[in-house]
């Protein structure tokens, strides 16, 4: 990374001008001096300035949108920066040793919805035992609430869909019913993360979400 990079990185942290990230991801996202993965109408993907992974990797919707739970509102957008990272999990990573998260509330730095995706497993507790009914039931997803005290572990089980390692432009609703689930769970506050990896609770692998809160990630991001 350049040390033009670095800076418009350190600029991006900065809370009273950090609000303006967003325009020149929609507007300039061509001129940012960062190195460059996959540019296209609709995302950007580059290699994060200070990686925490051996292979780190931001995306970006080229377009100003804050946090996750506006990107959620926004499902095609959505749905075009997991397009992005399917793409990229396909061509540079092994299929079961990546994380694509996205932080929200306190945990997220910079002031423009952006997904980490790096080459290493999720780091989460592994599922050792399902609860027998989700806490809701949403058009792709069943979402069970795993853990609830100092730590919050929620886990979103996909009806039917393939994991970003065999994506092929799946189309999805993106309701993931965070707007509620902040609400009874206090996530904005805890600071959470939205954590997408492979299946390993059956052999028939899908996309699994863990929503986890609280606490810090193993790894600064």
């Amino acid at each position: 990374m350049s040390s033009l990079g670095k800076w418009a990185f350190k600029i991006a942290l900065n809370p009273n001008i950090g609000g303006l990230v967003g325009y020149g991801f929609e507007y300039a996202s061509f001129l940012l001096p960062v190195k460059k993965v996959k540019l296209n109408p609709k995302t950007i993907a580059f290699y994060h300035p200070r990686p925490a992974w051996e292979k780190h990797i931001l995306i970006v919707p080229r377009k100003k949108i804050r946090n996750i739970f506006k990107l959620c509102q926004q499902p095609q957008h959505f749905q075009d920066v997991l397009n992005t990272a399917a793409q990229l999990i396909q061509t540079q990573f092994k299929p079961n040793a990546y994380t694509l998260l996205v932080n929200g509330g306190i945990r997220q730095d910079v002031l423009q919805v952006h997904f980490h995706l790096n080459s290493e497993k999720a780091f989460v507790l592994p599922v050792i035992e399902m609860p027998q009914t989700p806490q809701l039931k949403l058009p792709d997803f069943d979402f069970y609430v795993l853990q609830n005290d100092q730590h919050f572990h929620g886990l979103y089980i996909a009806k039917n869909i393939l994991p970003l390692s065999k994506w092929e432009n799946l189309s999805l609703n993106f309701d993931l019913g965070l707007e509620s689930l902040n609400q009874t769970f206090n996530l904005t506050t805890k600071g959470f993360s939205l954590v997408f990896q492979e299946s390993s609770l059956s052999e028939q692998k899908h996309l699994v979400i863990h929503l986890v809160a609280g606490g810090k990630l193993e790894t600064k991001i």
